[in-house]
């Protein structure tokens, strides 16, 4: 029985995957990021100062946010980015980072000496396929508007 298994997996026909109909995304061309950034938010602008890493900025309803790329020390160019938010709060921030941490999957938020923010990281390493990273940009958006309502602002 497993000889026929065998024979059928060997018998059957395997077409071969090309790269390029992958049309993979990655953090080594800020510009590929950014474009899949704007079919979202439509407005991003890319920032690329000499001798330093790239970071996308961009607003969702009245909230100013960043996208940083991270780990661009390497051969390749950069292997991830992080979309990040800061508000400043002038009362204690410890409760409601332990209540979104605990409740939430997605998106992390800390103090910063200001106040609070969120941050999600993703893996671009060897690329993602547009949609994943389109995907990725939507659930940033999604993950932001909660944690607005979650900050009470």
């Amino acid at each position: 029985m497993r000889l026929i298994a065998n024979l059928m997996l060997a018998a059957w026909p395997m077409e071969p995957v090309q790269a390029d109909a992958l049309d993979l995304v990655d953090a080594t061309n800020p510009v590929t990021v950014v474009s899949a950034v704007r079919e979202v938010l439509r407005k991003a602008t890319l920032d690329t100062p000499p001798d330093e890493d790239p970071v996308i900025e961009a607003r969702i309803d009245d909230a100013n946010f960043a996208i940083f790329f991270y780990e661009c020390d390497t051969p390749a160019g950069c292997l991830s980015i992080q979309f990040r938010s800061s508000y400043d709060q002038d009362r204690a921030v410890d409760d409601l980072i332990l209540r979104w941490n605990a409740d939430k999957r997605f998106g992390r938020a800390f103090a910063t000496k200001t106040g609070i923010a969120v941050a999600y990281d993703v893996n671009l390493r060897h690329g993602v396929s547009r949609e994943n990273l389109v995907d990725s940009v939507e659930l940033w958006v999604t993950i932001l508007r909660d944690f607005h309502d979650h900050i009470d602002w």
